[in-house]
Parts: C-alpha cells; sequence; structure tokens
C-alpha cells in the first residue's frame, strides 16, 4: 500500500578486507588476479591508480584490469569480479558509484597505513593485531570492520563543507 511498508533500498553489500600494510594489500590483489585474471580493480585516486599499476607491472601482470572509479561504467564490469582498492572517504561518494555500476555487493581492500584509518587510529590497531600474532599479509574481515568503516565515513563527511578533488586519499581529507 503505497509503499509505505516496502524495506528501503540499503544499497551494496560491503565486504571489506583490511591487512596492516599497504604492501601486504598489494601483494593479496596480485595473489587474486593470479587465481582469476578476470577480476577489474577499481581505485579512487589518481595515487593508488599508479601504486596499483606500478605494483602489477613490476610483478608481470595486467594492468588493464585497474580502472580509476571516475572512469568506471558498467560495461567493464560485464561478467567479471569487481575489488575496490581503496576506501573513498565520503560513503556517499561511495554508494552512488555503486549504485551507477549497478553493483549487489562490494568488496574492498584496504590497509590499516591508509590515511582513513590513520585518522581514527590506524596505529594502534596494527600494534594490537601484531600483538595478537596476525601476520603481515593475512587480511581481516568482519562485518564489525565495514560497519566501523562506514561510521567512519560518516563522521568525515559530517565535517565535510565541499567537494574538491585530490591524487589521494590523503589529500581529499585534508582538502575536504
Amino acid at each position: 500500500m503505497f509503499g509505505l511498508f516496502k524495506k528501503k533500498n540499503q544499497g551494496a553489500t560491503v565486504t571489506d578486507f583490511v591487512t596492516i600494510s599497504e604492501t601486504a594489500k598489494w601483494h593479496n590483489l596480485l595473489d587474486k588476479w593470479k587465481a582469476n585474471p578476470q577480476l577489474i580493480f577499481i581505485c579512487w585516486f589518481e595515487e593508488t591508480y599508479d601504486k596499483t599499476v606500478s605494483y602489477f607491472s613490476q610483478n608481470e601482470a595486467d594492468t588493464g584490469t585497474i580502472l580509476l572509479a571516475r572512469e568506471a561504467a558498467s560495461h567493464h564490469l560485464h561478467n567479471k569480479t569487481v575489488l575496490f582498492t581503496e576506501h573513498h572517504p565520503s560513503k556517499i561518494k561511495e554508494d552512488e558509484l555503486y549504485e551507477k555500476l549497478n553493483l549487489q555487493t562490494v568488496t574492498v581492500w584496504s590497509s590499516l597505513d591508509e590515511p582513513i584509518f590513520e585518522a581514527f587510529g590506524g596505529g594502534r590497531i596494527i600494534e594490537l593485531m601484531k600483538k595478537l600474532g596476525v601476520g603481515e599479509n593475512e587480511p581481516i574481515q568482519h562485518q564489525m570492520i565495514s560497519n566501523a568503516i562506514a561510521n567512519a565515513q560518516h563522521k568525515i563527511e559530517k565535517k565535510r563543507v565541499t567537494e574538491l578533488s585530490a591524487r589521494s586519499q590523503k589529500e581529499w581529507i585534508e582538502k575536504n
């Protein structure tokens, strides 16, 4: 009746994989590509794109599977699995792209030494993970982590006054 009792569309379901270091993240992404060369990697920022292309090139992997978010279109993704190489600090911006690309599920690979985590105690979490014996290349994944990241993005979003473009996650956080 008038759509009053319909469940609100919650958008894409996000699964996060978080590593201790950026190097470990690249290592894991390369392993994923070796297991499935049909993967598409999407980077939000040019700096991440450049690092991803460089790492894949050094390891003789196909760099044609790496896209900038602003260049991604649904025709690139037909019958392919998409992995994001980082989070955008703005949850709204992420959700808009997920909707544009018709993504129901999203996998994001991050590292605790990325600027978005530095703003929320990433260094302390790295030390805790090391004390718990988590290996350098071992990603952690749990819904609580995805929820914490989304909450951090919402906090960043509340502070944002305007949207200024940036080459990196760090620059975006500083400018916005």
